[in-house]
């Protein structure tokens, strides 16, 4: 009987039927009425659902999933220009012209140029393989 569950404790002999399908990975037993997790067949970890439980308790599952983490904000993030800064940033929309949340630190997203020496000496102070340099604007 695939649906049918005996209980964890090492003092109660009893099972049951329980359908994770119909019930949820929370086993009750119904005579000594412990509670376990019929997925992972341990005491119900209070708190946290199955997926957390098994994020926590996999070391390398975690450690997988964090260096996939950590590769997709390399691919999509850059780190802010602002002196003594270095937080990623994610552009979702919108324009080129970034402000660091952090620090208030305004760039261009391009080239990581200052908006400050943007604003002293003009498109000239954009990368020159940056599309904003002024040598792009030239007729």
């Amino acid at each position: 009987m695939p649906d049918f569950h005996w209980c964890i404790s090492s003092s109660c002999k009893s099972g049951q039927i329980h359908e994770v399908s119909l019930d949820g990975p929370v086993f009750r037993c119904h005579a000594c009425g412990l509670r376990s997790c019929v997925a992972h067949n341990v005491p119900w970890h209070s708190g946290e659902s199955c997926e957390e439980y098994t994020y926590r308790t996999r070391p390398k599952h975690q450690r997988k999933e964090d260096r996939a983490s950590e590769k997709l904000v390399g691919r999509i993030a850059k780190i802010c220009p602002g002196p003594n800064c270095g937080v990623k940033i994610q552009k979702t929309a919108g324009c080129d012209h970034m402000t660091c949340r952090q620090c208030t630190h305004e760039f261009c997203w391009i080239c990581l140029a200052s908006y400050t020496d943007i604003r002293r000496n003009g498109n000239g102070a954009h990368q020159p393989s940056c599309r904003y340099h002024s040598v792009d604007f030239e007729v």
